[in-house]
């Protein structure tokens, strides 16, 4: 964070099913206190992660990603070991799926969801 110095850090969701995931949460909570700058933090969506905790994942921002999709499915193919097949969440298909889904919350065709843990309005 002080080397970096961001505006903003997107991180794991708190509840996620991954208990590294959560351990990386608390951290990044930790190391952005608003003590010195203001931070802004949103958490991201993980397939077979997020929505397979029993704490609902309540997006409050979303990305547009109508030009990156297919983008984000090839760099996703590359992480070999997490490549599964439909109709497990973590497969192209189901990638696809989810940001239709998140693009229908919006009104367009394919978003990213995140939520809002803490951000600032001076």
């Amino acid at each position: 964070i002080n080397e970096v110095n961001p505006d903003v850090v997107y991180t794991h969701y708190e509840n996620d099913v991954n208990k590294d995931h959560n351990l990386i949460y608390h951290s990044v909570m930790v190391n952005t206190r608003p003590i010195e700058k203001k931070i802004k933090v949103c958490c991201f969506e993980t397939l077979s992660s997020t929505e397979w905790s029993n704490k609902s994942f309540s997006p409050n921002m979303y990305v547009n990603i109508n030009d990156h999709l297919s983008d984000k499915i090839k760099m996703f193919l590359k992480y070999e070991s997490e490549v599964k097949k439909y109709p497990h969440p973590r497969s192209p298909e189901g990638i696809k799926i989810q940001a239709q889904k998140r693009g229908m919350d919006v009104c367009i065709s394919f978003a990213e969801a995140h939520q809002i843990v803490r951000d600032f309005w001076e």
